[in-house]
């Protein structure tokens, strides 16, 4: 059985994750005019954890705990910024302007 702390980590890390969505979805929307689905978030961070190349996928720049991934999605290429230590997307960036 889970201990009240272990309880609240597991708790505070759904909610992250679901923050996390919640704040692409909405970058999503306000830069791409794009609707997110909660099933379209975990393909994309599974693509992003999967050690499989993909042809619609770039890593572009790493650090230590992230990095951005130029994945082509719903007909567009958008790059997506990933936390590589919790294993999942944190926004999706802007275009970037030439």
């Amino acid at each position: 059985m889970a201990t009240p702390a272990q309880f609240f980590n597991k708790m505070k890390t759904i909610k992250d994750k679901k923050y996390s969505f919640n704040h692409t979805k909405d970058r999503l929307k306000e830069r791409f005019e794009l609707l997110l689905t909660w099933s379209d978030y975990e393909t994309l961070c599974n693509i992003c954890t999967s050690d499989a190349s993909y042809v619609n996928t770039l890593v572009v720049k790493e650090s230590e705990n992230q990095e951005i991934h130029e994945i082509f999605f719903k007909g567009r290429n958008i790059r997506f910024t990933f936390n590589t230590k919790k294993g999942w997307i944190t926004t999706a960036l802007p275009e970037r302007k030439e």
